[in-house]
């Protein structure tokens, strides 16, 4: 048996990237940023590949992602699925 409330998966999704986001003040390295998308970390680095995604630092050095740049790339991809 399947239970199924609409809109109860995006809630959960938002939330777990707000509660992921807190108390980081809106930096995150590049495992937090994939886990605050949703998506895995090949993805992450395919769309900082195709500069879909704004990243911050410099070749060789750790990736950083601001957290804003996060939820506009979330809110420009939900746009366009609607």
């Amino acid at each position: 048996m399947e239970i199924r409330i609409d809109g109860l998966e995006e809630l959960l999704r938002r939330v777990m990237r707000e509660e992921l986001a807190r108390g980081r003040e809106g930096w995150m390295n590049a495992e937090e940023a994939a886990e605050y998308l949703c998506v895995s970390r090949g993805q992450l680095h395919n769309l900082t590949a195709e500069r879909r995604l704004p990243r911050h630092g410099q070749k060789g050095q750790r990736l950083r992602f601001r957290r804003a740049d996060l939820d506009a790339y979330v809110e420009e991809r939900g746009s366009r699925d609607r």
